[in-house]
């Protein structure tokens, strides 16, 4: 197995616990006796921050791995960027989290798989890849 490529889809599952965490930090943000003002800035931020992970969430849209670590991610408006699959990749059966590197970045990027964002095959293949490499 040299390579995988495959169809990211959208995760019901992720988008849930993602809406989830935001409405728990509403809840404990209203239970505490700040000023107004100070909750008011709390709540921006933390929907702002909420907004950006769902639009991070929802980007990627297919996948290309290949064993030799390099990695290609093709972008909600149609763009291939490729870069390398840094240390630190997280690899379990209900989630993978591929820690990589666009080329020409100065920052590394995490693209986070789960169950149904891929077929189960495609996303053994690469949890195989990222355990072997």
């Amino acid at each position: 197995m040299d390579s995988v490529a495959c169809e990211l889809k959208y995760s019901g599952a992720a988008m849930a616990f993602l809406l989830a965490a935001f409405a728990g930090t509403v809840a404990v943000v209203l239970a505490t006796p700040w000023p107004p003002g100070l909750r008011a800035a709390i709540l921006a931020y933390a929907f702002a921050q909420a907004a950006r992970a769902c639009r991070a969430l929802l980007a990627p849209r297919a996948l290309r791995l290949h064993r030799t670590r390099e990695i290609h991610v093709q972008s909600a408006n149609g763009t291939w960027r490729t870069g390398t699959v840094r240390d630190g990749c997280f690899v379990l059966p209900a989630l993978t989290v591929i820690r990589w590197r666009p080329a020409g970045a100065r920052l590394d990027q995490a693209l986070p798989l789960l169950p149904g964002m891929a077929s189960r095959e495609e996303l053994r293949k690469i949890r195989v890849i990222l355990r072997c490499s």
